[in-house]
């Protein structure tokens, strides 16, 4: 004799009595798919909160890091934009001292490049790596300068082929001038001011991997040029480091 698959068992819990066996499925199967659903919701949660503690964390970090470098008089980092294009990428290979690599730069003064490393050991400033900070009446080496870039330092320069004594000397209180103002309190901290002959104009401002040129003084120009890269080197640091004697 056949049995009815849906005929009523009288030994089943309580909530399921009455119901046919094809019921009990489809009961068992809503409640699975409730639990996989509750599942699927708790593993979204827990991913959710933990996605918030890393991206909290990472924000709170770079809150101190800021904070820090603001203490330090730091800026950093990098800044790849700004009023003018990049330069090329010379490489940052730090070389023996006096030595002068035999690679040309792209460009003069130069934005990057292999550089000394001296870390002040030699006596004069204009010998170090990275130089002292401030005004010099002499030619300062591009292996010194560079170096003064990478942690986030200004050149100042000033081509003396251009400019007679007069105003090779009004051209350079000026750039002093600017410098200090910047640092408002009467140091240069994060500058080089030098000569530098046989440029394409007059004054040559230089960043790690950029550079203004201009056939004169033009305050607005240089200020915005300054605000741009001061102390945003490939290594920012200009407030820890020497200045000139």
């Amino acid at each position: 004799m056949n049995q009815s698959s849906d005929r009523v068992a009288s030994t089943r819990p309580e909530h399921r009595r009455g119901m046919t066996r094809s019921q009990v499925r489809e009961e068992r199967r809503a409640r699975s798919n409730r639990r996989k659903q509750r599942k699927r919701t708790v593993l979204i949660a827990v991913g959710s909160v933990f996605a918030v503690i890393i991206i909290f964390a990472l924000v709170f970090q770079q809150g101190f890091i800021s904070r820090d470098q603001q203490l330090a008089g730091e800026r950093g980092p990098y800044n790849a934009g700004g009023p003018v294009p990049q330069d090329p990428d010379d490489g940052r290979a730090h070389v023996p001292d006096s030595i002068v690599p035999e690679t040309r730069y792209s460009i003069y003064p130069p934005t990057s490049g292999p550089h000394w490393n001296t870390l002040g050991s030699q006596a004069n400033n204009y010998e170090r790596a990275p130089a002292g900070w401030g005004p010099y009446e002499r030619v300062i080496p591009d292996q010194s300068l560079i170096h003064n870039l990478e942690h986030g330092g200004i050149g100042m320069h000033y081509d003396t082929t251009k400019c007679d004594t007069d105003s090779c000397a009004e051209i350079a209180a000026t750039l002093e001038r600017i410098a200090k103002d910047w640092n408002d309190d009467d140091t240069y901290t994060g500058f080089v001011i030098s000569p530098y002959p046989f440029t394409d104009t007059v004054i040559t401002l230089t960043a790690w991997r950029h550079h203004l040129r201009l056939d004169e003084i033009d305050e607005p120009k240089m200020l915005e040029f300054i605000d741009a890269y001061f102390d945003r080197g490939f290594e920012p640091q200009v407030a820890g480091m020497t200045p000139a004697n």
